[in-house]
């Protein structure tokens, strides 16, 4: 059996981008809202939303959370970040340690498939340097900070497991690992399964997926999926003012597909609790809902009365859509994106690939 697995993420967004690959990988994922609690069998992914919270009540929240599930006889699994690395990484899992619910972590929050990388403890975005991970993590409070360079990583499975017991030996707990090439991510997550002990794999969605298909016995990844209950109509939720997202919303303007569009731009200030009910979609399964930003998602799903989302597939790459849980809309597909991600085409190809389905569905009966 594979009882009860723990994904942390600090927002909604990223807990349906670290969700959705164990998904496609075959097992059962959901994600559930702030407050909800299940540990059934399968893999939950709990949206901890504390990516803007202060420090120390991030890291009392996630602790917290993590000794409730645990006592309840749940396993952690994975912590999911940000691979632009915001939110509150070193306070989070200096928490979950001094309540003793790891001995530490493996950190590699690269996702070179979507032009994050970590070069000699670097962050990189299409090239642009960010913040350097271990320093950052030392600011923060973390103490056992190590980084495990780029070459060592390169060497493989074996070559990256021997180097973390040395610096396991040597009080290092917190492991900070280089993800140049998408197989860097595959070479850490076998690392990490021949260690075998209390060590948090902590990344975004790019280690997710490795560790996702490790679990499945090597699986094959499925094909993009589409809706089972084709769509009449789209509501489309925008609340962030990031210019991907602005342009990623001209574009659908100037490319409306057939059907029926409802769109809403959700203001900063109606962010951080449920939404007007009559900014609601139709109570209609053949609508589907799509919210751009892990804040407007969780608004939406609020005012729904949801609890979560299982989880079923992608739309696109970094695109991932489930169906409501809980509430009048149960069952409702719903997609997610966060809200500076994706190429300009991104929402007008989520959309039409969702008409499309309903018009060849419609045309054979």
């Amino acid at each position: 059996m594979m009882g009860s697995k723990v994904i942390l993420a600090d927002d909604l967004t990223g807990a349906c981008d670290a969700g959705v690959e164990f998904a496609m990988a075959g097992l059962p994922a959901h994600v559930w809202l702030p407050g909800v609690r299940n540990t059934g069998e399968g893999i939950h992914v709990y949206d901890t939303d504390t990516r803007g919270l202060p420090m120390e009540a991030a890291a009392a929240r996630v602790s917290e959370l993590a000794q409730e599930l645990t006592q309840a006889g749940a396993s952690l699994l994975y912590k999911k970040i940000d691979s632009t690395l915001k939110g509150n990484l070193g306070p989070e899992l200096r928490g979950l340690r001094e309540k003793g619910l790891i001995d530490g972590a493996i950190i590699a929050p690269g996702n070179p498939r979507m032009g994050r990388t970590i070069t000699g403890g670097w962050l990189e975005v299409y090239g642009e340097r960010g913040p350097h991970l271990p320093s950052m993590l030392r600011a923060q409070g973390l103490v056992g900070v190590a980084h495990i360079e780029g070459e060592e990583v390169a060497a493989g499975a074996g070559t990256i497991a021997a180097h973390a017991r040395n610096l396991l030996a040597a009080k290092m707990t917190f492991l900070v690992c280089d993800t140049a090439v998408p197989w860097h991510l595959q070479e850490i997550a076998r690392a990490a399964q021949a260690l075998g002990r209390g060590l948090l794999l902590t990344g975004s969605a790019g280690l997710a997926g490795e560790v996702a298909r490790l679990m499945a016995a090597g699986g094959l990844r499925k094909s993009y999926g589409q809706p089972e209950v084709p769509a009449r109509g789209m509501a489309v939720y925008i609340g962030s003012e990031n210019p991907v997202t602005l342009r990623q919303l001209d574009y659908l303007m100037e490319h409306r597909p057939d059907g029926e569009l409802k769109i809403e731009r959700v203001r900063a200030e109606e962010l951080g609790r449920p939404l007007r009910q009559d900014l609601l979609p139709p109570r209609d399964r053949r609508w589907t809902i799509f919210a751009s930003g892990g804040d407007t998602a969780e608004s939406v799903l609020g005012a729904m009365g949801a609890q979560g989302i299982r989880l079923a597939g992608e739309l696109a790459p970094g695109v991932p859509w489930g169906y409501v849980r809980g509430g009048a809309w149960e069952g409702t597909p719903v997609v997610t994106k966060p809200g500076g991600f994706g190429a300009t085409e991104t929402l007008a190809r989520v959309a039409a690939a969702a008409f499309r389905l309903a018009g060849e569905q419609e045309s054979s009966l």
